[in-house]
């Protein structure tokens, strides 16, 4: 193809969009690159009935998307949840029949697409977390060569991102909503948490880290992300969806067993985690507003 005939092309650059990603999020090229990534991954399992009928997004990646506008940070990975085990969705198939649609749909919409490659690969690991005792897990591999194959390939090697079987991840039905957008060009429709369901995932992700500093003494354990997260997930919400807040929490955490011993203000407000936060609030010139809203919350969900 000439240089008239590229100009002619009315598909997008891939290199183009990764530059946007990089300034709407004030991140390196890596990190957009695997936000493009993401958004791929997702646009190809769009594709497969199967992936719509059963698998569930959530995390970072959907409320990024869900909210068209940064959250404060590019997603390290893909959370999912699978709806239930059924003869329709073959876990171990989809590492090809993904990685199939990413390179289609890449290519409809792409005129420099033969410059990326983005496959799924089984990640046979075991999972750090005994609270998550049944997954399974894939990493995400890229190499682009964003200026041009005559020069170096930049590679993105993405954390493992999970589907997990409904039987660790209780997922209620009424509490789903579509994401249905084009991201960077590409078309995503996927199932995704209705934001009272991704808040009582979040308030019982805290808790959950609270058993990991348990075991570890770990302050990293304290994550202040779930807490911005909760602050924005708030402001979706539907009138009467803080009635349903506190049973759809204690599902998720009768999913890890969290006993309700342990479901306390004083486990979900630790000091550690507001430290975190606070440090947080401080390094991007925000109130604390997010962590009043959190105490909010506890009071809802939790005993005292």
């Amino acid at each position: 193809m000439n240089r008239r005939q590229q100009s002619a092309d009315p598909r997008l650059q891939i290199r183009s969009i990764v530059g946007e990603i990089q300034k709407e999020e004030s991140c390196g090229v890596v990190e957009a690159l695997m936000a493009f990534s993401h958004c791929a991954v997702l646009a190809g399992m769009s594709r497969i009935p199967a992936c719509y009928e059963q698998l569930i997004l959530k995390g970072g990646t959907a409320l990024r998307l869900s909210l068209g506008r940064p959250i404060g940070r590019v997603s390290t990975d893909l959370d999912l949840s699978l709806l239930e085990c059924c003869d329709s969705f073959d876990v171990l198939l989809i590492t090809s029949d993904v990685t199939r649609e990413i390179a289609n749909v890449l290519s409809e919409t792409y005129s420099d697409s033969a410059q990326i490659t983005i496959r799924l690969l089984a990640d046979r690991s075991k999972p750090d977390y005994v609270e998550l005792p049944k997954m399974y897990s894939f990493r995400m591999f890229t190499e682009a060569f964003l200026n041009g194959p005559s020069k170096s390939a930049t590679k993105v090697d993405s954390k493992s991102f999970l589907i997990e079987l409904a039987i660790d991840e209780p997922v209620e039905k009424e509490s789903l909503t579509v994401l249905d957008l084009k991201a960077h060009g590409m078309p995503i429709r996927l199932q995704m948490y209705a934001p009272v369901q991704a808040m009582a995932e979040k308030l019982r992700a805290l808790l959950q880290k609270h058993h990991h500093f348990d075991r570890t003494g770990d302050v990293a354990s304290f994550q202040p992300r779930h807490v911005f997260d909760l602050h924005l997930l708030f402001d979706q919400l539907n009138p009467g969806d803080l009635n349903r807040l506190e049973p759809l929490f204690a599902m998720k955490c009768d999913g890890r067993s969290i006993p309700a011993a342990e479901r306390t203000r004083a486990r979900m407000l630790h000091p550690a985690l507001h430290k975190a936060v606070l440090a947080e609030a401080t390094r991007r010139g925000l109130t604390m507003a997010s962590w009043q809203r959190l105490e909010e919350l506890a009071h809802l969900v939790c005993e005292q």
